[in-house]
C-alpha cells in the first residue's frame, strides 16, 4: 500500500477545516438516528474500504435519502471535505479492492493433486456444512477452489454467526430480519452471510414475502437501473427467483465488496441449504461451471 497516499488522506481528514465542514454537513443534512451510520461509512471512504463515488447510491438505498437530498451531501463533502484528495480516495480504494481480490485468489487456489490421475470429485465441506457434487469430468481445480472457500476464516466464522442467529431469533421472521439488515447497514460480511443461510434454511420466499425494506431497495434501484427488469414486473411478483438473486447479489457484490467468485461460492452453499429445506426453486441459484472453470449465480 502506497504511505504516501494513505498519509495525504489522513492529514486531509485531520485537519480542522475538514473536521468543521464535515460537522456541519451532517448538522445539515443528516438526521440524527443516521449519524452514526453516515460517520462509519466515511471512515470507511477514509480507509480505502469503501467507494467514495457509491456514498450517493448508498444514501438512497441504505440511509433512505431522496436523491436530491443524496446529491446535495455529496456536492458539499466534494467542495468542503474532499477536495484536492479525491482522486487519491479513488485510488486508495481501488488498491485496495486489488489487494483482497489477490488475497481471495490466492485463498481459492487450489491444491496440486496428489497424483496424476483425477479421481472423482465430490465436494464435501469440511465442518458442519453442505455438500456441492461436480461430475466425474468436472476440473479438479473447480472441486479444489470450493474447498479452499469451505475451509477460509470467512466461511468457519460464517457458520458460527448462523448457529448464534438461530438462537437469537428462533422463529421469529421479524427478529430474524432486523438481524439481516442490521448486518447489512454495518458492511459486517461474516453476520450478512450467516443470516442468509438462516434465511435459506427458514424458507426464502417465506422470509421475503411482504419485505418493505426488500421491495423498498428493489424499486429503487429498479428505477435507476438500465436493465430488462421493470418495476410493474417486480410488482407482480416481488419473491420471484430472479428478483432475490439479484438482491443478494447487490448485497453481497455491491455493498460487501466481495468478488464475483467468492459471491457465487456463497450461493453454492445457499442453495444446498434450499435444497435440504424443500425449496428446490432456489437450490441452484449459482452452480460451478465446468467449461469456464468458475463458480457463476444462475441468472
Amino acid at each position: 500500500m502506497d504511505n504516501v497516499l494513505t498519509q495525504k488522506i489522513q492529514t486531509r481528514f485531520a485537519s480542522e477545516e475538514v473536521k468543521k465542514a464535515l460537522a456541519e454537513i451532517t448538522q445539515k443534512y443528516i438526521p440524527e438516528e443516521q449519524r452514526e451510520k453516515f460517520a462509519y461509512t466515511l471512515e470507511m471512504i477514509k480507509q480505502g474500504e469503501f467507494d467514495v463515488n457509491d456514498l450517493e447510491e448508498y444514501m438512497v438505498d441504505w440511509l433512505g435519502f431522496e436523491i436530491e437530498g443524496a446529491l446535495a451531501v455529496d456536492d458539499e463533502l466534494f467542495d468542503k471535505v474532499y477536495g484536492e484528495i479525491y482522486p487519491e480516495l479513488e485510488n486508495f480504494y481501488e488498491q485496495k479492492q486489488a489487494e483482497l481480490e489477490q488475497a481471495a485468489e490466492l485463498e481459492a487456489e487450489p491444491e496440486a493433486p496428489a497424483e496424476e490421475t483425477a479421481p472423482n470429485v465430490s465436494v464435501v465441506a469440511e465442518a458442519p456444512i453442505e455438500q456441492i457434487s461436480v461430475s466425474p469430468a468436472a476440473p479438479m481445480d473447480l472441486a479444489g477452489m470450493y474447498q479452499q472457500f469451505s475451509k477460509s476464516s470467512l466461511f468457519s466464522n460464517a457458520l458460527e454467526a448462523e448457529k448464534t442467529i438461530k438462537a437469537q431469533a428462533g422463529a421469529d421472521s421479524a427478529r430474524l430480519k432486523n438481524i439481516f439488515y442490521e448486518a447489512i447497514n454495518a458492511a459486517d460480511v461474516v453476520k450478512v452471510v450467516g443470516a442468509l443461510r438462516v434465511i435459506f434454511g427458514f424458507g426464502v420466499k417465506k422470509f421475503f414475502t411482504g419485505d418493505s425494506r426488500y421491495v423498498d431497495f428493489m424499486t429503487k434501484y429498479l428505477s435507476r437501473s438500465p436493465n430488462n427488469l421493470t418495476i410493474q414486473q417486480f410488482n407482480n411478483n416481488p419473491t420471484d427467483k430472479k428478483y432475490i438473486i439479484s438482491f443478494i447479489r447487490l448485497i453481497i457484490e455491491k455493498k460487501l465488496h466481495l468478488s464475483e467468485i467468492q459471491s457465487a461460492m456463497i450461493g453454492v452453499s445457499l442453495g444446498s441449504l434450499a435444497r435440504s429445506g424443500g425449496e428446490e426453486e432456489f437450490s441452484d441459484v449459482a452452480y460451478g461451471d465446468e467449461e469456464k472453470n468458475k463458480f457463476l449465480w444462475n441468472q
